[in-house]
């Protein structure tokens, strides 16, 4: 991760979890990081199941974990099982969408892209380039973009 280096704008995408309304990744901008879990069945669960454990800590620094299932369904938060329990947004609808988009960026059965407040990607973590890391590591990253002196400028949203 190049922290002085925000380039690459995140590309908004609609996030509609379970019955709620849906919204976009760009109504985070301002308020919360992102990170953006894109995952499969059953390789990713001890990896979803560590970001359930470490979630509140996450959640504190200002991370929102949104997972992305490969397949979505309305079951996919069932599917994640209840221990432990997951109290981050899992995509139930347009997951198909959001993997075809990010997974230009990160390829592959399981991948996790940290976007900062102002909506730039800066940091992607693929499971067959590396591995992912340990929330920890996460963590880290999120530490050092909440000490950055100058952030970079919120990008210009274009509408085609």
């Amino acid at each position: 991760m190049e922290p002085a280096r925000a380039w690459l704008v995140a590309p908004d995408l609609t996030v509609a979890v379970g019955p709620l309304a849906p919204g976009a990744l760009r109504d985070y901008r301002g308020r919360r990081m992102v990170l953006l879990v894109l995952y499969t069945l059953p390789g990713s669960r001890a990896r979803l199941a560590e970001l359930a454990r470490t979630y509140d800590v996450l959640s504190v620094i200002g991370v929102e974990v949104i997972a992305v299932p490969a397949r979505a369904a309305p079951g996919a938060i069932g599917e994640l099982g209840s221990s432990p329990p997951v109290l981050f947004p899992v995509v139930t609808d347009g997951s198909a969408d959001i993997v075809a988009t990010y997974g230009m960026f990160a390829p592959g059965p399981h991948a996790e892209i940290l976007i900062d407040r102002q909506g730039y990607i800066r940091a992607i973590w693929r499971e067959d380039a590396g591995g992912v890391p340990q929330a920890s590591a996460v963590q880290s990253q999120v530490e050092k973009l909440n000490d950055e002196k100058s952030p970079p400028p919120f990008p210009d949203d274009h509408v085609h």
